[in-house]
């Protein structure tokens, strides 16, 4: 998973914060449409996607209570979870099928 703060001035990220939410949203949403865009040529935006999967899953993926509602909530890194999940991460529940769609494996 990336932060979602960059230095303009040497290129490091500036905090640990981590969102599929604002700031976070486009750039989690285009790496398998840019592996798609591309051919499917530059394994190394799949490879990025499955490992943000895999983060979102273990990190950010939470059940409310009490129904038991799954949802994605933003992390600041460390040991915090912020429980809750911004609108824009609405564009998940279709990457997600996307993703499946074109698994290669």
């Amino acid at each position: 998973l990336y932060p979602i703060y960059v230095s303009s001035q040497n290129g490091n990220f500036n905090n640990r914060q981590i969102t599929f939410g604002a700031l976070g949203d486009s750039f989690y949403e285009y790496l398998l449409k840019v592996w798609l865009q591309g051919g499917k040529s530059e394994a190394n935006y799949h490879g990025a996607y499955d490992r943000a999967m895999d983060g979102m899953v273990t990190k950010l993926l939470q059940r409310s209570t009490p129904s038991g509602l799954s949802y994605i909530a933003d992390w600041d890194g460390g040991g915090s979870i912020n429980h809750k999940m911004d609108h824009l991460v609405c564009f998940m529940g279709g990457s997600l099928a996307l993703g499946a769609y074109t698994n290669p494996d």
